[in-house]
Protein backbone atom coordinates (compact mmCIF):
# COMPACT_ATOMS: atom_id res chain seq x y z
CA UNK A 1 0.00 0.00 0.00
CA UNK A 2 2.76 2.56 1.08
CA UNK A 3 4.50 2.02 -2.55
CA UNK A 4 1.28 3.33 -4.21
CA UNK A 5 1.59 6.16 -2.35
CA UNK A 6 5.34 6.79 -3.84
CA UNK A 7 3.72 6.75 -7.70
CA UNK A 8 2.44 9.54 -9.02
CA UNK A 9 -1.42 9.59 -10.00
CA UNK A 10 -0.57 10.88 -13.18
CA UNK A 11 2.19 7.90 -13.50
CA UNK A 12 -0.26 5.75 -12.36
CA UNK A 13 -2.80 6.42 -14.89
CA UNK A 14 -1.05 6.72 -17.67
CA UNK A 15 0.58 2.91 -17.16
CA UNK A 16 -3.03 1.83 -16.90
CA UNK A 17 -4.75 3.44 -19.91
CA UNK A 18 -1.94 2.58 -22.06
CA UNK A 19 -1.51 -1.08 -20.89
CA UNK A 20 -4.78 -2.37 -19.70
CA UNK A 21 -5.79 -3.59 -22.89
CA UNK A 22 -2.41 -5.52 -22.97
CA UNK A 23 -3.03 -6.63 -19.55
CA UNK A 24 -7.03 -7.85 -20.37
CA UNK A 25 -6.00 -9.55 -23.59
CA UNK A 26 -3.20 -11.46 -21.34
CA UNK A 27 -5.37 -12.49 -18.39
CA UNK A 28 -7.88 -13.76 -20.69
CA UNK A 29 -5.25 -15.96 -23.03
CA UNK A 30 -3.57 -17.27 -20.28
CA UNK A 31 -7.01 -18.59 -18.20
CA UNK A 32 -8.44 -20.20 -21.30
CA UNK A 33 -4.69 -21.49 -22.10
CA UNK A 34 -4.65 -22.84 -18.99
CA UNK A 35 -7.96 -24.33 -19.27
CA UNK A 36 -7.37 -26.19 -22.32
CA UNK A 37 -3.68 -27.54 -20.80
CA UNK A 38 -5.28 -28.71 -17.91
CA UNK A 39 -7.56 -30.96 -20.24
CA UNK A 40 -5.00 -31.84 -22.64
CA UNK A 41 -3.64 -33.63 -19.74
CA UNK A 42 -6.52 -34.66 -17.68
CA UNK A 43 -6.32 -33.06 -14.75
CA UNK A 44 -8.90 -32.64 -12.38
CA UNK A 45 -11.40 -29.72 -13.33
CA UNK A 46 -11.33 -28.12 -10.37
CA UNK A 47 -7.62 -28.18 -9.82
CA UNK A 48 -7.28 -26.50 -13.88
CA UNK A 49 -9.73 -23.62 -12.74
CA UNK A 50 -7.21 -23.05 -9.59
CA UNK A 51 -3.92 -22.93 -11.21
CA UNK A 52 -5.56 -21.19 -14.62
CA UNK A 53 -6.94 -18.18 -12.19
CA UNK A 54 -4.20 -18.04 -10.10
CA UNK A 55 -1.76 -18.31 -13.25
CA UNK A 56 -3.76 -15.34 -14.81
CA UNK A 57 -4.51 -12.94 -12.11
CA UNK A 58 -2.45 -12.76 -8.82
CA UNK A 59 -1.48 -16.00 -7.87
CA UNK A 60 -2.69 -17.75 -4.45
CA UNK A 61 -5.36 -14.96 -3.77
CA UNK A 62 -7.17 -15.60 -6.98
CA UNK A 63 -7.09 -19.27 -6.41
CA UNK A 64 -8.26 -18.99 -3.02
CA UNK A 65 -10.95 -16.86 -3.79
CA UNK A 66 -12.27 -19.02 -7.03
CA UNK A 67 -11.99 -22.36 -4.18
CA UNK A 68 -14.98 -21.48 -2.59
CA UNK A 69 -17.21 -20.91 -5.64
CA UNK A 70 -16.05 -24.15 -7.21
CA UNK A 71 -15.55 -26.01 -4.08
CA UNK A 72 -12.23 -27.02 -4.11
CA UNK A 73 -11.19 -29.33 -1.97
CA UNK A 74 -8.56 -29.05 0.50
CA UNK A 75 -5.59 -31.18 -0.80
CA UNK A 76 -6.20 -29.01 -4.73
CA UNK A 77 -5.78 -25.61 -2.73
CA UNK A 78 -3.01 -26.68 -0.87
CA UNK A 79 -1.23 -27.81 -3.88
CA UNK A 80 -2.35 -25.01 -6.32
CA UNK A 81 -0.96 -22.73 -3.80
CA UNK A 82 2.05 -24.66 -3.26
CA UNK A 83 2.65 -24.87 -7.15
CA UNK A 84 2.51 -20.67 -7.24
CA UNK A 85 4.22 -20.09 -4.46
CA UNK A 86 7.24 -22.02 -5.77
CA UNK A 87 7.17 -20.43 -9.62
CA UNK A 88 7.31 -17.13 -7.68
CA UNK A 89 9.98 -17.48 -5.61
CA UNK A 90 11.68 -18.75 -8.70
CA UNK A 91 10.80 -15.64 -10.73
CA UNK A 92 11.62 -13.54 -7.87
CA UNK A 93 15.39 -14.84 -7.76
CA UNK A 94 15.59 -14.82 -12.01
CA UNK A 95 13.78 -12.70 -13.46
CA UNK A 96 16.12 -9.57 -12.13
CA UNK A 97 19.08 -11.66 -13.94
CA UNK A 98 16.83 -12.63 -17.06
CA UNK A 99 16.20 -8.50 -17.45
CA UNK A 100 19.68 -7.51 -17.32
CA UNK A 101 20.67 -10.59 -19.48
CA UNK A 102 18.24 -9.16 -22.09
CA UNK A 103 18.93 -5.55 -21.26
CA UNK A 104 15.59 -4.87 -20.52
CA UNK A 105 14.63 -1.44 -20.25
CA UNK A 106 13.12 -0.59 -16.66
CA UNK A 107 9.91 -0.14 -18.95
CA UNK A 108 10.50 -3.47 -20.30
CA UNK A 109 10.96 -4.96 -17.01
CA UNK A 110 8.13 -3.90 -15.39
CA UNK A 111 5.62 -5.20 -17.81
CA UNK A 112 7.71 -8.76 -17.79
CA UNK A 113 7.27 -8.94 -14.46
CA UNK A 114 3.56 -7.51 -14.15
CA UNK A 115 2.63 -9.90 -16.66
CA UNK A 116 4.50 -12.86 -15.95
CA UNK A 117 4.87 -13.08 -12.17
CA UNK A 118 1.56 -14.10 -10.52
CA UNK A 119 2.08 -12.72 -6.87
CA UNK A 120 1.75 -9.30 -6.45
CA UNK A 121 4.48 -8.91 -3.35
CA UNK A 122 6.99 -11.14 -6.00
CA UNK A 123 5.84 -8.63 -8.74
CA UNK A 124 7.17 -5.66 -6.21
CA UNK A 125 10.27 -7.63 -5.19
CA UNK A 126 11.18 -8.39 -8.31
CA UNK A 127 10.79 -5.22 -10.28
CA UNK A 128 12.22 -3.20 -7.35
CA UNK A 129 15.79 -5.74 -7.63
CA UNK A 130 15.68 -4.42 -11.27
CA UNK A 131 15.53 -0.49 -10.52
CA UNK A 132 13.25 1.49 -8.43
CA UNK A 133 11.54 2.92 -11.71
CA UNK A 134 10.75 -0.93 -13.06
CA UNK A 135 9.63 -1.43 -9.19
CA UNK A 136 6.89 1.70 -9.73
CA UNK A 137 5.74 0.06 -13.16
CA UNK A 138 5.51 -3.49 -12.13
CA UNK A 139 3.66 -2.56 -9.51
CA UNK A 140 1.36 -0.56 -11.14
CA UNK A 141 0.77 -2.47 -13.86
CA UNK A 142 0.19 -5.55 -11.37
CA UNK A 143 -2.38 -3.48 -9.80
CA UNK A 144 -4.17 -3.48 -13.29
CA UNK A 145 -3.83 -7.32 -13.59
CA UNK A 146 -5.41 -7.66 -9.78
CA UNK A 147 -8.29 -5.59 -10.73
CA UNK A 148 -8.95 -8.15 -13.40
CA UNK A 149 -9.75 -10.70 -10.70
CA UNK A 150 -13.56 -9.34 -9.88
CA UNK A 151 -14.63 -10.16 -14.08
CA UNK A 152 -12.76 -13.12 -13.39
CA UNK A 153 -14.73 -14.31 -9.85
CA UNK A 154 -18.19 -13.18 -11.55
CA UNK A 155 -17.21 -15.11 -14.76
CA UNK A 156 -16.61 -18.31 -12.99
CA UNK A 157 -19.93 -18.01 -10.17
CA UNK A 158 -21.72 -17.68 -13.75
CA UNK A 159 -20.42 -20.64 -14.52
CA UNK A 160 -20.51 -22.86 -11.40
CA UNK A 161 -23.89 -21.38 -11.93
CA UNK A 162 -24.95 -22.40 -14.93
CA UNK A 163 -23.28 -25.50 -14.40
CA UNK A 164 -24.99 -26.49 -11.16
CA UNK A 165 -28.83 -25.46 -13.03
CA UNK A 166 -27.53 -27.32 -15.86
CA UNK A 167 -26.95 -30.50 -13.99
CA UNK A 168 -29.85 -29.99 -11.50
CA UNK A 169 -32.23 -29.94 -14.77
CA UNK A 170 -30.80 -32.98 -15.58
CA UNK A 171 -31.08 -35.13 -12.91
CA UNK A 172 -34.05 -33.84 -11.39
CA UNK A 173 -32.91 -32.39 -8.03
CA UNK A 174 -30.66 -29.65 -6.76
CA UNK A 175 -26.87 -30.35 -6.93
CA UNK A 176 -25.56 -27.13 -5.10
CA UNK A 177 -23.13 -25.20 -6.75
CA UNK A 178 -20.51 -27.60 -8.28
CA UNK A 179 -18.17 -27.09 -11.10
Amino acid sequence: VLIGFSISFKTFTDLLINYIPIISIFVVITFLLGLLIGRLFSLDKKFIYLISSATAICGATAALAISSIIKAKPNQISLAVFIIFLMNATALALFPLIGRFLGLTDMQFGLFSALAIHDTASVVGSGFLYSDEAGEIATTLKVGRTILIVPLIALITFIAVSYTHLRAHETGRNLGCRL
